[in-house]
């Protein structure tokens, strides 16, 4: 067999997988992956000749991604915030969108860390990421919050992060991914906030992304979604807002004494439905909406006092 330069491969993966109705950016995703070769590296090495061993194995994995795979599950990592993840069919896909909810947690933190820095004790900041799935949120907090106290304060804040999953699968996976990044986590199973109820644990801070899709919605979706990602991580009852309802129900049993930030990713039309159900919970909230990149309604963020 002829061998195949890098770019003839490209090519003929990428027409391949647009002729079954996926991405082309798939072929170079998958040929980084087959030759660990950076994207500058890829393209400057356009002419080199694939092994066969690699070239077998990269056509292998681009005619399982013309079959509706995700690529995050056939390289099993993901990136987020600058940090690659494993990932599986047992946790949701880190989107981009989610980097944007640890930013606006971030921005509400820094208009006011120095009252908040007055009121933290000796144990320091207690965080929550409930329904963590990869842990991409959690150990996101976990190793930059302590840096962004110290940009803004000039003092070493202790940050202790908790997070919490229904699924045990979910949490193996968050468990190894905190490992490789060795992040300061303390992960506890069970239905979004019972571990903290049980534990005795109060946040300073409490994000969540959790499933928000309306049920009905799984008809109109793309297989390699519904085919290939968790449901519990995805679906959400028939108005798409039965996991906030459990989470703001049981927030007043979970509230600091000195005060929440309340931190949730949203669905695109949500922002209204979310506030609503706060308000009423927590009378003396004022969650504000907060729009995506695209001009969606993606995060709700609430101080709880």
């Amino acid at each position: 067999m002829t061998k195949r330069s890098v770019s003839e491969a490209l090519f003929w993966a990428s027409s391949y997988l647009k002729t079954h109705e996926q991405e082309a950016e798939i072929a170079r995703i998958l040929m980084c992956h087959h030759t660990g070769w950076s994207r500058a590296k890829l393209y400057s090495e356009s002419r080199a000749h694939l092994a066969a061993d690699v070239d077998e194995a990269f056509s292998r994995d681009v005619l399982r991604a013309s079959t509706g795979v995700p690529v995050q599950h056939i390289t099993c990592r993901e990136m987020f915030a600058g940090r690659h993840y494993q990932v599986n069919r047992s946790v949701l896909i880190p989107r981009p969108e989610t980097e944007e909810l640890v930013e606006a947690i971030f921005t509400a933190l820094s208009t006011e860390q120095s009252t908040m820095l007055s009121t933290i004790g000796d144990n320091g900041f207690p965080v929550a990421d409930i329904g963590t799935g990869s842990g991409i949120l959690a150990i996101t907090l976990a190793l930059d919050l302590p840096e962004r106290f110290k940009t803004w304060t000039g003092k070493d804040v202790s940050v202790c992060v908790t997070a919490t999953d229904i699924s045990e699968e979910a949490l193996f996976v968050a468990k190894q991914n905190a490992h490789t990044h060795q992040a300061a986590v303390t992960f506890l199973a069970g239905s979004f906030l019972t571990p903290l109820k049980e534990s005795g644990i109060r946040p300073r801070l409490l994000v969540s992304n959790p499933p928000y899709i309306p049920d009905q919605d799984k008809a109109v979706m793309k297989e390699n979604v519904t085919g290939h990602e968790p449901h519990l991580a995805l679906f959400a009852g028939e108005d798409g807002l039965e996991a906030y309802r459990q989470i703001i129900r049981e927030l007043p049993d979970v509230l600091h004494p000195k005060g929440t930030l309340l931190a949730l990713e949203i669905g695109y039309n949500q922002g209204d439905a979310v506030s609503d159900l706060l308000k009423e919970t927590l009378i003396n909230s004022s969650p504000e909406v907060i729009s995506d990149i695209n001009g969606n309604e993606r995060i709700v963020i609430a101080w709880l006092r």
